[in-house]
């Protein structure tokens, strides 16, 4: 990508952006929300019209994208809250500031390479700053360690086991009675062990800020989304399926929501979603396709016909 396209496609991130959080500000009724998007609204008009004095010339937006981008915060912000939805929203143009470090600042004039830096230290003590405090209410955020590590536990654990078990048997229910079996058993260990753990760091002092409520909290969380999470490898069991189209489904079906997953981590962390989504998949599908092997080893050696 040469400069100029950068600068031109950022310009169009920080347009869009501010039609959003215009447009939602309009909308929302919660008069503390409302002015939080008008706070960001300010933001992104007060950047765009700095972009302005760069490309020196006004680009259309898609007004179709800005429509997908409302959609889609609507749908984020009523699953996962307000916070994780400007996350999702910011991260685009993020993805394309982190491209306009690369840009030779000596191959621009200097108007432009001032502006550019004016840009650059509103993003970050004015509009940062405050996004961070926004995204630091969530519940959901604070406690993303123990969603993904509850989460994927449960999507990879009992994606193994229930694959495992549908290689090794043909009874979908006999499936379906050990995966089940294995999430119950997964999800009151992981509570547990959760709960102890950071139990343990408050009372050695490894995080003072952590408390017994915290563990409550921590514990919780893992739990319910282990739980949750493993309930997905299961569905194709559930539904009657078995042997071969039930281990394809139950793979496909944790393919799908770990992706998802992955999505999301790679969003609130700032870094590459296809390296995240790529890294996460190969490490859990490569334990569940071993445990296939294991399965159809095990039917053969010991001539399982059930």
């Amino acid at each position: 990508m040469d400069n100029e396209y950068i600068l031109a496609r950022l310009y169009k991130e920080e347009s869009m952006h501010a039609e959003l959080y215009r447009r939602l500000s309009i909308r929302e009724k919660n008069l503390e929300l409302k002015e939080i998007f008008n706070k960001l609204y300010n933001f992104e008009n007060n950047n765009k019209k700095l972009w302005e004095t760069i490309i020196k010339k006004r680009i259309g937006y898609s007004v179709f994208l800005v429509n997908i981008l409302m959609a889609l915060f609507i749908l984020v912000k009523y699953t996962l809250g307000n916070s994780m939805a400007i996350k999702m929203i910011e991260y685009r143009e993020i993805s394309f500031h982190k491209k306009l470090d690369k840009i030779s600042l000596k191959s621009l004039d200097k108007k432009r390479r001032s502006v550019l830096n004016k840009i650059e230290k509103n993003q970050r003590t004015k509009e940062e700053p405050f996004e961070n405090s926004i995204i630091k209410r969530s519940n959901v955020i604070k406690n993303i360690r123990d969603v993904t590590f509850g989460m994927n536990d449960g999507l990879v654990e009992v994606l193994a086991a229930t694959v495992g078990l549908g290689a090794a048997l043909q009874n979908p229910i006999l499936v379906l009675v050990g995966g089940l079996i294995i999430a119950v058993s997964g999800t009151l260990s992981m509570t547990g062990g959760a709960y102890i753990s950071t139990d343990y760091e408050e009372n050695v002092n490894i995080d003072k800020k952590r408390s017994k409520s915290t563990a409550r909290v921590s514990a919780i969380y893992v739990g319910v989304f282990y739980f949750f999470g493993a309930i997905f490898p299961l569905l194709p069991f559930i539904l009657g399926y078995s042997g071969f189209v039930a281990i394809l489904l139950s793979i496909i079906f944790t393919t799908i929501v770990l992706s998802i997953v992955a999505t999301i981590i790679a969003i609130i962390t700032n870094v590459s979603i296809t390296r995240k989504v790529g890294m996460t998949l190969g490490i859990s599908l490569g334990a569940a396709f071993g445990t296939i092997i294991l399965g159809y080893l095990a039917r053969h050696f010991f001539n399982i016909s059930t």
